[in-house]
């Protein structure tokens, strides 16, 4: 069995702290206990994704309507740019770092318009295999013009699965 890269988990949690913050990543005992003895039920997205919404809320005081980090509020204000005025109101963000929603579904963040999602996977590598519909990795360079690509994709899913037009304004 290969023993797990701790260097690239601790290089993966700092990412997770640029954008989400120190509170969003944190060795939480109660947290690891209510993840395991939930293991052995069905991990299912809806309930995993109300949890999410719950524990951004409750267990890292995150406001999902003006993020208080830059990268989350520079994203956040992208994503908001490229949506008609109609739905600024409604544009929330999540963190889901840390949650089943993380655990099981590899979701460490969702934008949502009402009932509508977009999930994100934040990641060090462009590779990653991931089950979300977005994949923010790490850049070296030119990082901020890359997250305005990403917060372009988001917008248009956002639009897409609303039934609206990305040239909608």
């Amino acid at each position: 069995m290969e023993k797990p890269n701790l260097k690239k988990k601790s290089l993966g949690r700092e990412f997770e702290k640029e954008f989400f913050g120190e509170n969003a990543v944190f060795n939480d005992r109660f947290l690891m206990a209510y993840i395991e003895d939930r293991k052995r039920y069905i991990a299912d997205f809806d309930e995993c994704l109300y949890e999410a919404k719950k524990y951004t809320q409750q267990r890292i005081g995150w406001n999902t309507k003006d993020p208080s980090t830059a990268l989350a509020q520079f994203l956040f204000q992208n994503v908001k740019n490229c949506l008609p005025a109609r739905f600024h109101k409604e544009l929330e963000l999540f963190c889901a770092i840390g949650s089943r929603l993380d655990y099981f579904h590899g979701v460490d963040a969702f934008f949502t318009i009402g009932s509508v999602i977009v999930t994100i996977d934040l990641s060090l590598s462009k590779t990653k295999e991931t089950k979300a519909d977005i994949l923010v990795y790490k850049k070296k360079y030119y990082f901020f013009p890359y997250l305005k690509r990403v917060a372009r994709q988001i917008a248009d899913i956002l639009l897409d699965r609303l039934g609206s037009s990305s040239a909608v304004t």
